[in-house]
This record gives structure tokens, C-alpha cells and sequence, in this order.
């Protein structure tokens, strides 16, 4: 084995493409060709090598990725095979965890589609070399000229047709020759065109024709260099350059009439390289990932992994696989272990062989491991992670007299096998929900669980899976005190950046709190999928930090600090400003020109946000953003009203603020008080028993103080209210340091300097009147979006979180505002959103404005300040300069975003030197 090895190229290559463009069929041919099978079977006959799968079969579509073996002279190659439906993108995702190259099959009839697309750019972010074959050229309508012009337009620029190298087909024709027939001939060429991997030729006007030199040097700086030098290219070079992604090689032909097959597999077996030529060596120093989980015919649990580094050996001992916690930050690393190989099998298809010894490159599968998960990996190998995200949800309609709980426990061992399946239980409700990527593996995950646990269930109507953030940082508190038993818990919650999940950390020391108590308080954070307060849905983009904590001597337990550090995150969450986030799809819409306008109000009706379209003489190109609720099925409107000539690529784009939030709360009627399982009431000791406290009242009851400022914000916030601050006195050094700190951090003096601190208001006169402004009988409105997107800081930060340039934007108007001490009113457009009303709200003294539908910010600022200017001296901060004009005519004075950025920079530095 070791001498074949050395002698051999161990590959691993993944099959890719958008559904029906004939991946498995190319893999047939390729082991058909190589003698690797000895019979030719067809999807549609239901005898295809890798569907192994009677689902398959059924539906003649991939639902799991299989390995073949492909052994020719100097190549042992793996391939897998994976599925093409978006359903199981998470199972494609999964192979590209232990590809070296990729071949990306398109078909020549339907070119290049949606999903190819999504899968281009995966393997580009991946760094995954690509070989492009493109099927079905014996019925295609275009010729090569033509589909290489649509790949370098719709996929890349550095595709190029090399299959020129290695057949003797008419270009100006699509009709391929029978391999059979032209075998030798191929042959002769393969030989002096592409040698073999020992070769160390060049390829040169000899060889080829000028063009295709010229053409292969601009695709790669390097290749440019080598040509203007030597006026040839090294194969060497060639190879290089595919390897780096500047180069993807091109080849033609139809897998079912096996043409254009033997190219190809010419072409692989000479321009692929190992990574792994140095790396079999030391059986200690082993890598690997685990690929994917699967049961054989007899019901073993077989963990597939794939070797990169080291060598793998019967009855040795490998490092234990371990969690990768990009995937799931709910796991623990699990410690380093060491676990006994007991079985090394190989795979090709459904049948395998027993191995010795297996080396980097390969693909094999150990019977009998318990613990391992799709994503682990062993040794120190690099984090794994998937792109794709389940969406919908399902519950599970369970038969009558089924036990959830023995159901429960079956469903989270196929939830093993599968990367992206996440598994709900609701206690009160006593449902089973299931997070799955579509209809299609609905349906596949239904057969499964009849044939495995004669389990006949159904599902009710998928729906979108929301989540829930915060906007504003408060500091939770969980007491658990039942007779015997002692826990609390402050933890501070944070909101972070989209996108980021749940991080946590500890901000105690060991003589504050047990460093054993520390780490479990943050495991019991990271261990449970925590639910929000507005819908039940799971919480994201918060930083939690462990800020206090107290145990007692004798009567602490583990589970005790499991109490309070749930509680402590849900009396949190109940104070927290939280805002539902539903997910998003990245849209690239092509249309006919004449469509476009149809097409951009569809996008507008779906609150899809999106540049200009993109326009040539016959096709209008319009990207953006969208709800994936609104996104979702507007595929068939798009092919109906195009009349099949439009496309639609959608991929996930992660979670932002939901448009419809208040109708899906509505719509959820999400009931706080009966969810026991996610309480944010506390249980404290009085007289010798446990009582609950409600978790509005666990500040006044808990040990340990605050240490946010929160108590003081409620006591300034009053003061702000009171009638003697509203009637102009003089706003004591203290109120102002406070306020200042909110802005700025604590101070670090030990005392304040006394002395007296006053502003004026810069002196503007309107309209032939003399008197100045005056604190008294100010109000200023600002228009909140143009000022954000005025200002560079917060447009930057917007660009990332709206949500979170807002905050920013009214902290520092608050600021201003108590500093200055006038009446101010922030307006803010909300005229897009169907069915909204006008809210207002006091933050920090300041008023707050939400339009209604069709409102504009300037339509609220107009008829406001035409109100208030009867009564008062109006300032209006923006920069619409037709809004300035109509303010004028109201008699209110303008201010522009710039001018009105220089006064708050003005006051805070006022604030800084003061302090």
C-alpha cells in the first residue's frame, strides 16, 4: 500500500452543479471509462453507480453525497458525488470540507443557471480549483464559442476552453465524436499535449496555436511574465495556475453518449496535483475532518473522514474528534482524548474494501464511533464552517398515542447526521419543531424516519424562522434560592454586530467569584439555545458578559448556577429594547428591458432594497436585498411574466430588522407568562422557604450590587422630566458629569473641580426679530435618516446596522439636547412600511417620531414646525434643500447636517475640557 502511495496522486474531487444538468451521470462515465465499474447505469434506469439510495432512485435526484474510486495509472482519485437541489445545500457544503478540486457540470442547454452561480462563488470564497465540464452538447443549441463567451460573461473570466488541447471535435459543430472511435487519436494528442505529472515540458507555438497562448497569459500575471520571457508556457505553470483559481480549464461533451469523456479524464489525471506528497510519513501527527455520518446495511454508524495529514493505521490511536464551535457555539470542545481504530474502510459507492493503513487524500470511513458530528475535526486542523441556513420551521404531527419524548430522542440522531438540522422542544405545547432548509427535505426526512423507526409523522405548513436581538445594554439578574441552595448571577447583555451570534465571556476574578463557578456559569450560557421576549424565537447578535456572582459555602450546586444564569439572561432580555430579525435573501434578478419595470415594482412591493438596474440592449440586471418572506416563490412570477426568459439567484444573506415586526408579534402571540421553561422571575429565601420574585422586583431583593449605571439612568431620566428642569434651573456639575459618562466612560479624577458651566445657544435671529434663542422657547426637530446619512461616521455605521446608527445618532442628539437645554424632536421616515401607524416615544428626554405609512420626515417637520413656530423659535437640522425652502417660508430657521454636526462637536468638546 505504502508503494502505491508514493507512486499515485490521492485526490479528492467533488462533483457540482445546479439540479438535472447530469453530476451523477459524469461520475458514471468517469468510472465507466476508467474500468473502475464494469456496467454503464443511468439515473432514469434507476442503476446509477452512486444513487445507493432507494430515495433516490425514486426521485432520480442526489440527497447525499457518496464517494466513488477512480484508479487510473497514476491517479486515485475521489470522487463525490453531491446534491444539486438547493434543499440539501448544507450536504453540498459539507463536501466541500474535503475537496482539492471541483468539477462544476453545466448544462449546455440551460448553461449557466441560478444555483451555478451560488456554487461558483462558494468555491471561490472556499479557494477550491475548479474544472468546468459542460454536458449535453449533443443537444445544446449553442456552439463553443458561444458558451465560453456566456462562462467568462455570467461565471468567470478565467474560464477557458482547454479541451482544445485534447480532441479532434469541429468547434463550428455540435457534434461530438464517439470517444470509442476516436480513442487513439486522443491518446496520440493527450500524450505530446498534456504529458504525464513527470513531464516537465512546455507548451509552445509547437504545440499550439498563438491565440491560445496569448489567451492563457492574460489570465495570470505570472503566466504573462513566463510567456514575454520564453514566448512558451510550462505545463508547471499551467498547473499552478488552476491551482490558484487563475485558471479554469474548460472541456465539452454529453456523459450520456460518453463523448468528449476520455479529454476530460485526460485532462484531470494531467493537470491535477497532490497536496499531500510529504505528509503520509508520521502516523502521530494525523489531521482529519469528519465529512459525514451514515449507517451501513446492517444499521452500523459509520463516521467518514478525510485524512490530510499523517497516516491512519489499524488499531492505532488518533486524537478524539472534536466540536468546531463555528458550527455550533452551543457545544463544548470536548477534551483531548485518544480513540482506538478498530476498522478502516474504503469506499466506492455502496461496496468497500478493508484497509491497513489509509493516507492523506483519501476518504474512509470507521465503523463504531458514537460521538462524532459532520464538522468535527482531529488533530489541529482548520475550522470548518457551512454558509447555508435552514429558514423554515415544521412541527412535527406525531401519531396518536405517540410518545414526544421517545420521538424527541429519534429525531436529534438523525439531527447528528445532519449539519444544519436544529431540533426544538416546547414543553407546554409539547411540540417537536424541526429548522429545515425546504419541502423537499421535509419529504425526504419523513421516509426516513418511517423506514428507520417505522415512525409515520407528518409536518405542519413551514414558516419563517425569526430571531431576536437587542438595541441598548442592561444588566440581567438571575437569583436561584430555594431552602438549601444558593446562586446569583449579573450578567451584562450587549448588542453586537449583525450577524455575529452569541459570544460570552467573564469579567470577574477568581477572588470575586470561584474560577470552577465561572466556567460553569459560561457553559451554562453557551449550552442552551436561549429564547427572546417578543416571539419565542432564539436570541442572536448579543455579547453577554459575566459581571457579578455569589455562591454559598454549603448549599451551592451545580444546577443551582444553571437556574440563575438562565433566569439572569431573561430579566435581561425583559428590560432590553428587543427588535425581531427575519432573514434575508441576496437577489440577482435578470429580466428582458421591457419587464424591468414590472420587475422594480414587484422588488419595491417586497421592501426589497436594490441599486439602479444594471442595462444592455436586451437585459436589465437589478441586485439587492430582500426578505426571504417576501423573496420567496417570486421565481415562478418572474419565469410567468418573462415568459421563461427571466432569472432569479437568490442566496442567504443573513438576519436583519424584520419589516412586518408588530404583525408577526400579533401573529405569534407569543404567551411570556406560560413559558416556565424561560422564566424571568428569580426564587428567593424568606423565613425558611423559596419564593418567586418578579423579575421586575429583583432588583430591589438581590445580594449583589448593580454595577451598571442602569439605577442612575432612571434617576436622572426623572430629574429630566421634573418641572424644575423643564422650567430652565441651572443643571447641577453632578448631572452633567453623568451625562457625560454615558458619552464618554468614567471619569478618572477622584473629584470634580466646582465650577460654574453654561453654554450659550449660538445667537440666530429670524426674520427682523432681535430677540435670541433662548432655552425657554427653542425646539429643535431633526430629520433622523438625513442627518445619519449625512454625517460620514454614522453613514459608515449604517451601511452595517441601521438600527445601531440610530442609537448613536439619538445618544449624541440627547446629549446635546440636555446640555443645551431646549425641547428637541427627532423624526424618523417610516412611510415605507405597509399598515404603519405614527408612534412616538421619550428617550432620554428627547422625543422620537416614527412616521406613519406614506409620511414622509419632511411632510412631519413641515405641519410641526408650522404648529410650534406660533409659539416658539423652530430649528430644523437637515440637509434637504427643498425642506430648508419650506422651512424658511414657516419662519423656522434652517439648519444644514454640516453646520448642525459642528454645534454637537462644539458641545462635546465644551464637555471634555469642562471635565
Amino acid at each position: 500500500m505504502k508503494n502505491n502511495y508514493i507512486s499515485k496522486k490521492y485526490i479528492c474531487a467533488g462533483l457540482l452543479a445546479h439540479v438535472d444538468s447530469g453530476k451523477t451521470t459524469l461520475s458514471e462515465s468517469l468510472l465507466f471509462s476508467s474500468g473502475n465499474i464494469q456496467k454503464l447505469g443511468r439515473v432514469d434506469h434507476k442503476n446509477a453507480f452512486l444513487d445507493t439510495n432507494h430515495l433516490e432512485k425514486e426521485r432520480g435526484i442526489t440527497i447525499y453525497s457518496k464517494e466513488a474510486i477512480m484508479q487510473t495509472d497514476n491517479l486515485h482519485l475521489t470522487l463525490v458525488d453531491t446534491p444539486g437541489h438547493v434543499d440539501f445545500a448544507p450536504e453540498m457544503e459539507r463536501a466541500m470540507w474535503v475537496m482539492d478540486y471541483a468539477i462544476l457540470v453545466i448544462s449546455g442547454t440551460e448553461l449557466v443557471q441560478s444555483h451555478t452561480e451560488t456554487l461558483e462563488r462558494l468555491l471561490y470564497n472556499h479557494g477550491i480549483p475548479t474544472f468546468i465540464f459542460v454536458n449535453k452538447m449533443d443537444i445544446s443549441p449553442y456552439s463553443k464559442e458561444e458558451i465560453m463567451h456566456k462562462l467568462q460573461k455570467d461565471l468567470s473570466d478565467h474560464c477557458i476552453d482547454i479541451s482544445r488541447f485534447l480532441d479532434t471535435t469541429d468547434n463550428s459543430t455540435n457534434t461530438l465524436p464517439s470517444d470509442t472511435a476516436h480513442y487513439s487519436t486522443i491518446k496520440s494528442i493527450a500524450s505530446t499535449a498534456i504529458p504525464t505529472s513527470s513531464y516537465k515540458g512546455s507548451l509552445s507555438n509547437a504545440s499550439t496555436s498563438e491565440a491560445l497562448l496569448e489567451e492563457l497569459a492574460m489570465k495570470s500575471q505570472l503566466l504573462l511574465d513566463e510567456y514575454l520571457e520564453t514566448h512558451s508556457i510550462k505545463w508547471d505553470s499551467i498547473k499552478r495556475a488552476i491551482k490558484t483559481r487563475e485558471i479554469i480549464p474548460c472541456f465539452f461533451g454529453s456523459a450520456l453518449k460518453m463523448q468528449g469523456i476520455e479529454a476530460f479524464k485526460t485532462g484531470l489525471e494531467a493537470l491535477m496535483v497532490s497536496n499531500y506528497a510529504d505528509s503520509h510519513e508520521n502516523s502521530k501527527d494525523i489531521k482529519g475532518k469528519v465529512f459525514r455520518i451514515t449507517q451501513d446495511a446492517k444499521g452500523q454508524r459509520l463516521t467518514h473522514i478525510k485524512i490530510t495529514s499523517g497516516k491512519l493505521m489499524l488499531k492505532g490511536l488518533v486524537p478524539k474528534p472534536k466540536v468546531n464551535n463555528s458550527l455550533n457555539t452551543s457545544e463544548k470542545i470536548l477534551e483531548s482524548e485518544e480513540i482506538k481504530i478498530n476498522e478502516i474502510r474504503l469506499y466506492s459507492g455502496s461496496k468497500y474494501q478493508n484497509l491497513q493503513e489509509a493516507y492523506p487524500g483519501m476518504i474512509v470511513a470507521i465503523p463504531g464511533l458514537q460521538d462524532t458530528e459532520p464538522g468535527q475535526t482531529i488533530g489541529n486542523e482548520e475550522s470548518l464552517s457551512i454558509e447555508s441556513e435552514p429558514l423554515f420551521n415544521y412541527a412535527l404531527v406525531l401519531p396518536q398515542g405517540e410518545d414526544e419524548i421517545k420521538v424527541l430522542s429519534l429525531i436529534k440522531e438523525i439531527a447528528k447526521e445532519e449539519t444544519k438540522m436544529k431540533v426544538q422542544w416546547n414543553p407546554y405545547l409539547r411540540e417537536i419543531t424541526l429548522q429545515l432548509m425546504g419541502e423537499i427535505q421535509k419529504e425526504v426526512l419523513k421516509q426516513v424516519l418511517f423506514e428507520r423507526f417505522n415512525l409515520d409523522v407528518d409536518f405542519t405548513q413551514g414558516s419563517i424562522q425569526y430571531l431576536e436581538t437587542i438595541t441598548n445594554t442592561v444588566e440581567g439578574v438571575g437569583h436561584y434560592e430555594p431552602l438549601r441552595h444558593y446562586a446569583e448571577v449579573h450578567l451584562l447583555l450587549e448588542p453586537s454586530e449583525r450577524g455575529s451570534g452569541i459570544s460570552f465571556c467573564s469579567n470577574l476574578r477568581e477572588d470575586q467569584l470561584d474560577l470552577n463557578w465561572q466556567r460553569l456559569i459560561l457553559t451554562h450560557i453557551a449550552e442552551k439555545e436561549h429564547l427572546g421576549v417578543l416571539t419565542g424565537s432564539p436570541i442572536t447578535d448579543i455579547k453577554i458578559s459575566l459581571i457579578q456572582g455569589k455562591a454559598h459555602q454549603k448549599h451551592t450546586e451545580g444546577g443551582d448556577f444553571r437556574q440563575a444564569t438562565y433566569r439572569a439572561i431573561r430579566q435581561g432580555l425583559m428590560q432590553a429594547n428587543s427588535v425581531l430579525l427575519e432573514p434575508y435573501y441576496q437577489f440577482k434578478l435578470e429580466v428582458p428591458n421591457i419587464y424591468v419595470g414590472r420587475a422594480m415594482t414587484d422588488l419595491q412591493q417586497m421592501s426589497a432594497t436594490f441599486a439602479a438596474p444594471n442595462q444592455n440592449s436586451d437585459y436589465s440586471v437589478l441586485e439587492g436585498k430582500a426578505p426571504v418572506s417576501k423573496l420567496a416563490g417570486y421565481q415562478k412570477q418572474v419565469i410567468a411574466y418573462t415568459r421563461g426568459l427571466g432569472k432569479l439567484s437568490c442566496r442567504y444573506a443573513g438576519y436583519d430588522i424584520c419589516q412586518d415586526q408588530e404583525d408577526v408579534i400579533s401573529l405569534v402571540n407569543y404567551n411570556l407568562e406560560a413559558d416556565i421553561e424561560n422564566t424571568p422571575d428569580s426564587i428567593f429565601c424568606s423565613h425558611g422557604a423559596g419564593h418567586i420574585v418578579k423579575w421586575n422586583e429583583v432588583f430591589q431583593h438581590a445580594h449583589l450590587p448593580l454595577l451598571t449605571q442602569q439605577e442612575e439612568e432612571t434617576r436622572i431620566e426623572a430629574f429630566e422630566k421634573s418641572s424644575s428642569y423643564r422650567d430652565g434651573d441651572n443643571v447641577s456639575d453632578t448631572e452633567l458629569a453623568r451625562i457625560f459618562e454615558r458619552t464618554y466612560g468614567k471619569i478618572k479624577e477622584t473629584s470634580l473641580q466646582k465650577k460654574p458651566f453654561s453654554k450659550p445657544m449660538p445667537e440666530v435671529h429670524y426674520k427682523g426679530k432681535e430677540k435670541p434663542i433662548t432655552p425657554e422657547d427653542t425646539y429643535l426637530l431633526v430629520d433622523g435618516y438625513n442627518i445619519i446619512f449625512a454625517w460620514e461616521d454614522l453613514k459608515k455605521v449604517a451601511q452595517e446596522s441601521l438600527d445601531l446608527a440610530r442609537t448613536r445618532l439619538i445618544d449624541r442628539i440627547a446629549n446635546y439636547s440636555a446640555f443645551q437645554r431646549i425641547n428637541t424632536i427627532i423624526v424618523f421616515d417610516a412611510y415605507k412600511v405597509k399598515g404603519a401607524i405614527r408612534k412616538q416615544e421619550q428617550i432620554k428626554d428627547i422625543t422620537i417620531i416614527y412616521t406613519k405609512e406614506a409620511e414622509t420626515a419632511d411632510q412631519y417637520i413641515e405641519q410641526t414646525s408650522m404648529i410650534l413656530k406660533k409659539k416658539y423659535h423652530v430649528r430644523v437640522a437637515t440637509s434637504d434643500n427643498l425642506e430648508q425652502i419650506i422651512i424658511l417660508g414657516h419662519g423656522a430657521h434652517r439648519v444644514s447636517a454640516n453646520e448642525f454636526l459642528q454645534e454637537v462637536k462644539s458641545v462635546e468638546e465644551e464637555m471634555k475640557k469642562y471635565y
